[in-house]
């Protein structure tokens, strides 16, 4: 019998897995967002030897940047090298979720129709965009986190606490508030340690090899001279979030409300309703309430950290919804388990049949179904570069981050020479200037002006005050240009003779 539930566990993952790469696909098959572009071109720029945080510069952790050169090293240096890394990293957070929920429910059922649900709403523009997102990657480690702890629970085996430990210790090098994550796995490892003493070595296992990721990436920051710039990237980071705390903390917490809870396309309000009822049902039986709490303090840090930002961009919103929607599928599962003269099969199916309905109602789940994911665009900047300039080396400025991802688009002949003048110090840090490394970069440009420029409308109000766009308008000319779905244009520039 264990044999055959095997089997059956089996077959729902493939055929979840199945449907992830079909609705994925048709995400990331789009032209790369603007900072998923930013990343792959940073990436491609370490490729080619230059240094992060030093010779490159964002205000993002390093593991983004160094997961996106491990694609185009595996696959090539070309953008769906990225789409594909980007697409097995949610095969695994599929999976991840589903193991999640037949943890905690024992119905395969359920799990498999809460890990569909899972697969229509998470992967979708709402909050995946075109994939490849910090948010993407470190929330993937914080629920196989999860998914370490909730089996450290039931077996009190040591190792699955120092994987818990490990994958939460990573995830927070894509992205900082992913600590936030982390949070209720330590209280919880803490309390039961004051209550008993026996259990201190849970404690210590889990935040010890919390460190060890840190001790890992911080060794070859410094190993390849990226340490100086990382420390500060720190301090701007720091500056920047200081920056946004204009803005109340009770209205950023009343925004995030709505969109923490709008993922499910229906009205928040009814969304919050049904979590509610389904946190209700998980916390009121004894069985399942050690988990409910985890899972309730986890989506708790995570709603304050998303919070913690002015901006409310989409995929912010993905660090909180797993931990949303397993709440969900697990409290409303385990409702039937207040009718005992009801056979549990029954209302397992009747449970599945409503959220197949709302699959099927609310979030069209065949939309957008491809079964190749390779990015799919008719880019004229592209298209000239290619035709006109490929046999021959070529220095191109690249002058957004909206654009980056044209550095793998157009490569071209591998002898590529290019310049980056993203104007990225927006903020104002004591002991140095506003904008304080855009000046170097405008240099470099004037030095040795490239023969194209690729240029963003939406962003070349940041060159105006360096006198770069002056320049770029003044002493090139329009060969080429694409319209950004954002607003505006991308525009090939070539310099006039």
């Amino acid at each position: 019998m264990l044999q055959k539930n095997k089997w059956i566990d089996a077959i729902a993952l493939l055929v979840l897995l199945l449907f992830t790469w079909l609705r994925v696909s048709g995400l990331i098959s789009r032209v790369t967002d603007p900072d998923p572009g930013l990343f792959q071109s940073f990436a491609w720029q370490m490729q080619q030897g230059k240094t992060l945080y030093a010779e490159i510069w964002d205000h993002k952790p390093p593991l983004i940047y160094y997961l996106n050169l491990a694609f185009i090293t595996l696959f090539g240096p070309t953008e769906n090298a990225i789409a594909y890394g980007s697409l097995f990293f949610t095969l695994l957070q599929t999976a991840v979720v589903f193991f999640i929920l037949k943890k905690i429910t024992h119905d395969i059922i359920a799990s498999f129709t809460g890990t569909a649900l899972f697969i229509c709403t998470f992967f979708s523009v709402f909050l995946l965009g075109s994939g490849n997102y910090t948010e993407q990657y470190g929330v993937l480690f914080s629920s196989a986190s999860l998914l370490f702890f909730i089996q450290y629970i039931s077996t009190k085996d040591i190792r699955f606490v120092v994987g818990s430990g490990i994958l939460s210790g990573i995830s927070i090098w894509f992205k900082e508030p992913f600590i936030f994550s982390a949070v209720p796995l330590g209280i919880y490892l803490l309390a039961l340690s004051i209550k008993n003493k026996s259990e201190w070595r849970g404690f210590i296992a889990y935040s010890l090899f919390f460190l060890v990721p840190a001790l890992f990436i911080c060794n070859a920051l410094a190993l390849t001279g990226s340490w100086p710039g990382y420390k500060e990237q720190l301090q701007y980071s720091r500056h920047y979030a200081a920056l946004l705390h204009y803005v109340p903390f009770e209205v950023k917490m009343g925004h995030n409300f709505k969109y923490f809870f709008g993922a499910f396309q229906i009205n928040h309000w009814v969304a919050f309703g049904i979590w509610c009822i389904a946190l209700i049902s998980l916390l009121s039986q004894r069985k399942f309430r050690i988990i409910g709490m985890l899972l309730l303090g986890q989506q708790l840090f995570d709603y304050v950290a998303e919070g913690m930002s002015g901006s409310y961009f989409f995929h912010y919103y993905i660090q909180g919804f797993p931990s949303t929607l397993i709440i969900i599928i697990s409290g409303l599962c385990l409702i039937p388990a207040r009718f005992p003269k009801i056979e549990r099969p029954v209302l397992s199916y009747v449970f599945s049949a409503v959220i197949l309905i709302y699959i099927f109602i609310a979030k069209n789940p065949f939309e957008n179904i491809k079964f190749i994911p390779e990015k799919e665009y008719k880019d004229p900047v592209v298209e000239y570069l290619n035709t006109y300039e490929f046999q021959t080396p070529r220095h191109v400025a690249i002058a957004s981050k909206d654009i980056g991802g044209y550095l793998l688009r157009a490569r071209g002949d591998a002898k590529l020479r290019y310049s980056i003048p993203y104007p990225f110090h927006w903020v104002r840090i004591p002991g140095k200037k506003f904008k304080f490394q855009l000046d170097e970069m405008v240099q470099e440009f004037m030095a040795d002006k490239p023969k194209y420029v690729i240029r963003s409308e939406n962003w070349a109000e940041m060159y105006t005050d360096s006198g770069l766009d002056t320049v770029i308008c003044n002493e090139y000319a329009e060969v080429a240009s694409t319209p950004l779905s954002t607003g505006g244009k991308v525009t090939l520039l070539q310099r006039r003779q």
